[in-house]
């Protein structure tokens, strides 16, 4: 996990952080005008979700 958040962080994430607990856990960035970037990067070795945070709540849509 922390190689998901360096490379978060060096391809322009203003911050990334772990979350969970145990066996299994995930990241969150924060990248505004960098999603694609930063989601490019983390792919590279790992699995990614994008998931955008609106007015309304959280939306996610499965990328393949």
């Amino acid at each position: 996990m922390s190689r998901m958040v360096y490379n978060a962080r060096e391809a322009g994430a203003i911050g990334a952080k772990t979350t969970g607990a145990g066996g299994g856990g995930s990241i969150i960035a924060l990248c505004p005008g960098k999603v694609e970037e930063v989601a490019e990067a983390i792919d590279r070795d790992d699995n990614i979700l994008k998931i955008r945070f609106t007015r309304k709540g959280v939306s996610s849509r499965v990328y393949k």
